[in-house]
């Protein structure tokens, strides 16, 4: 990654920020817990926009790791001896991956019950706990395989849903050699895409 000079400005603006996380706002597992029991009571679809609220958290959680690895990686590896090139080519070898496993995290995670939910918070807390670091070689490690790890076992226990592929056929033939009405039912045509 190349070295680019913060702005004043924005130098100023992540002080503050620093200093308004420190006041308290992270939920305490038994809040958490709460919330969960109250989004479990709710009726339909209350109770499943509550539950992708609460698997939100657990991913951006997840998500936040991640970038803490990618952080601690560049503020410590000069420190613990990692060139400035081999710096940069982890950088070009992991960051789009991370990204793009970020993105479809955000996008594409779905729990549909509470057993999801424990599933999902099971993979995420087992994966972070043994994943947390210090060291730059360790995260430069991690940031080759930790991202598509979660995203590949929330795949596997298919928490990963995408949207199916849809594709329309036109054809064009003239009016006057249509005998019979013609009618197709698209909802009933699958069609899948091995398109990841």
């Amino acid at each position: 990654m190349k070295s680019k000079e913060m702005s004043v400005r924005t130098q100023n603006i992540l002080e503050h920020l620093e200093k308004t996380w420190e006041l308290p706002q992270e939920l305490s597992p038994e809040n958490l817990r709460y919330i969960t029991e109250l989004v479990m009571r709710l009726q339909e679809p209350y109770r499943a926009t509550g539950l992708k609220v609460v698997a939100g958290h657990i991913i951006n959680d997840m998500s936040l790791h991640i970038l803490n690895i990618l952080s601690t990686f560049q503020r410590k590896s000069e420190t613990e001896g990692i060139s400035l090139e081999e710096r940069d080519e982890t950088f070009d070898a992991t960051v789009s991956e991370i990204f793009q496993v970020l993105n479809e995290l955000t996008k594409h995670v779905s729990v549909q019950s509470l057993d999801e939910v424990a599933i999902l918070s099971n993979i995420t807390i087992s994966l972070q706990t043994a994943s947390e670091t210090t060291l730059a070689i360790e995260a430069q490690s991690l940031l080759y395989e930790l991202p598509t790890m979660y995203y590949s076992q929330l795949v596997q226990e298919h928490l990963i849903v995408k949207e199916s592929f849809h594709w329309t056929m036109k054809i064009d033939m003239p009016t006057e050699k249509i005998v019979l009405p013609l009618s197709i039912d698209v909802n009933k045509m699958h069609f899948s895409s091995s398109a990841a």
